[in-house]
């Protein structure tokens, strides 16, 4: 059966999609997993890059056999919040669905005006559309014509930190 926190990162998937994190940590003593395709990121810390290839549409194919503890062990704020009873579930899926409608009309809004974008996480595609843009983003026209969508951006980055990221000690 599954608890309603479960049910809660069910529903979200922003740690595994490439909302949250660009790369998930592998902890030092966990070995690298042959039997799953996970692109490991170059460096001294070991990590697999987001968005995680199995997780799509919503649903994490390997959920049973996670090889990693991150993708058992994380709990984002939100989370924290309702396990520690500040948020209640129902405000919780209310605060998902709404990042969940901003994020689509993000990536609806970039792919209207760059559809050969090829971003793989929301963050990729705003990269990737400010990098066409590069030359024009300052000038007045652009900023006419996309401040609602560097705008929404802005206020999605705002929400995913007030709502999904852990605060770091000042």
């Amino acid at each position: 059966m599954i608890d309603s926190n479960q049910n809660i990162c069910i529903h979200c998937g922003f740690c595994c999609d490439g909302t949250l994190f660009n790369h998930a940590n592998i902890k030092a003593n966990e070995p690298i997993a042959p039997s799953f395709v996970f692109e490991i990121t170059p460096g001294e810390k070991r990590a697999f890059k987001q968005p995680c290839p199995y997780y799509r549409n919503a649903i994490c194919f390997i959920y049973e056999t996670r090889p990693y503890s991150v993708c058992e062990s994380f709990r984002c704020k939100l989370l924290r919040s309702v396990i520690s009873e500040n948020v209640s579930y129902t405000d919780a899926i209310k605060i998902i669905n709404g990042v969940i409608a901003l994020k689509t009309k993000i990536e609806l809004q970039i792919l209207e005006h760059h559809p050969e974008n090829k971003g793989d996480s929301i963050h990729n595609k705003m990269k990737e559309f400010e990098a066409y843009f590069a030359e024009t983003m300052n000038d007045v026209e652009f900023r006419k014509k996309f401040g609602h969508l560097l705008l929404d951006f802005f206020i999605f980055k705002k929400k995913l930190s007030d709502s999904f990221r852990k605060t770091t000690a000042k």
